[in-house]
């Protein structure tokens, strides 16, 4: 006769047994690659290829197959003539996770292409994930990006791409997309250095006409920011990295930055802006929301071009939406920057902030750059603790004087503004006004 107690011991045991296999990792099954001639023919097959870890494989890899996974084991590419890692036109379903890359040359990983291999929908690389992957430094005469995504449903996770820039001035990016449709996912991770560290659009698409960049969403949680950032020592060398901004628009359609902290950009080329939105080669900007952000140590903040220049009857920039975030705006004119939260030129169409502390030791909160007419900027519930010396400057004049002539709604409503002058007040009574911090 067996023990009872025995017995509810064992099947407590029992119990432990399986909830431990239900939350251990599976160990990952496939081919063994301990050799770059081997890593050649496992992606001409696909499947499911195990790197040996710690092992740098040089070459130009290229994926073949739909469905292939790589999975890293901490191993090193190196793109010797060509990028480390390439996922043509047609391949689809490609997970890619922890490596490291470098190139000895433009892009280090490239999805999908910008060229005649790419011109319809159906040949768009689709499902591409790449997760904890690095990119330690790509900084050479002929540096360009780190990850160029012309792919659609792309999804980089806690990935690094850091020290991207060029010595000889080329325009350098972390994350360019281009030729694609969206969606990208950029969760988490850390994109430092080059020019643009994120860039959405920037040449003419290939593309059936109407296409646009959609569905993007760089995020981080609320306990870790993803971070976009250009090491300081960058603005004090000698080498010429041309630098500008953090974050660029010139072509999206819904993009999201929400957990996201944007940090240190400074210099002449653009005023040091933390962000632009800029429509250029047939892209067009909508629907830009800014959620939880915090910008600080930049020049100034958001650069936003109501259309492509030149291009007067271009799709007009609109639903721009800055939430819940916090601005710390250095005015440093030695390097030609002015301490501007927004920069408004080309006939915007609505910009909402609401819920934002905007910290300024510059000249102008909003900068409208033309006469043309501008469809709603709204402030609700913001903290503006120093009002600038010229507030709402226009072609008309400062602390939005005659703003009916360039707006056709101007809001400021149930904010709190420090050191705002009488003629402001005037013109927006609800809200609570205090001395300058």
């Amino acid at each position: 006769m067996s023990d009872p107690i025995l017995a509810e011991l064992d099947a407590i045991q029992a119990a432990v047994d399986r909830i431990r296999q239900a939350v251990q990792p599976e160990e990952p099954v496939g081919r063994p690659v301990t050799t770059s001639d081997e890593l050649h023919a496992g992606l001409l097959e696909g499947g499911t290829l195990l790197l040996q870890a710690g092992t740098r494989f040089e070459g130009r890899f290229v994926v073949s197959q739909s469905g292939t996974t790589l999975v890293g084991n901490g191993a090193w590419l190196h793109g010797v003539q060509g990028p480390a890692l390439y996922v043509p036109p047609g391949v689809h379903d490609f997970r890619g996770l922890d490596f490291s890359a470098t190139s000895d040359v433009g892009e280090v990983i490239t999805l999908g292409a910008n060229n005649a291999t790419q011109t319809q929908l159906e040949q768009i690389p689709q499902r591409i994930t790449l997760e904890r992957v690095r990119i330690p430094e790509h900084h050479h005469r002929y540096a360009h990006r780190g990850i160029y995504n012309c792919a659609a449903d792309t999804q980089l996770l806690d990935c690094e791409v850091l020290n991207v820039w060029s010595p000889v001035g080329i325009e350098t990016h972390c994350v360019t997309s281009l030729n694609t449709i969206g969606a990208l996912l950029v969760r988490g991770g850390s994109y430092t250095g080059a020019s643009i560290n994120l860039m959405a659009g920037g040449e003419a698409t290939r593309l059936p006409a109407g296409t646009h960049i959609t569905n993007v969403t760089y995020e981080g949680t609320p306990e870790r920011y993803l971070q976009i950032t250009k090491p300081p020592e960058l603005f004090t060398n000698d080498t010429n990295e041309n630098l500008k901004n953090l974050a660029e628009v010139k072509d999206g359609h819904d993009v999201t930055f929400r957990y996201v902290e944007m940090a240190v950009s400074s210099g002449p080329i653009q005023r040091g802006f933390g962000s632009m939105l800029t429509p250029k080669s047939g892209g067009s900007v909508r629907n830009i929301t800014y959620d939880h952000v915090w910008m600080h140590d930049v020049g100034s903040a958001i650069n936003i071009s109501g259309r492509q220049p030149n291009v007067p009857e271009g799709p007009r920039t609109t639903g721009i939406r800055i939430l819940h975030s916090r601005f710390d705006i250095q005015h440093q004119a030695a390097e030609g920057e002015q301490g501007w939260f927004l920069l408004l030129a080309g006939g915007v169409g609505t910009v909402d902030v609401e819920d934002t502390v905007i910290l300024l030791t510059g000249t102008s909160l909003v900068v409208v750059d033309d006469r043309q007419r501008i469809e709603r900027l709204a402030f609700r519930r913001c903290r503006i603790p120093r009002w600038p010396r010229y507030g709402v400057k226009t072609p008309l004049g400062n602390h939005a004087a005659r703003w009916q002539e360039i707006f056709d709604v101007l809001e400021f409503t149930d904010c709190v503004i420090g050191g705002a002058p009488a003629s402001f007040k005037a013109l927006f009574p609800q809200n609570t006004y205090t001395e300058a911090a």
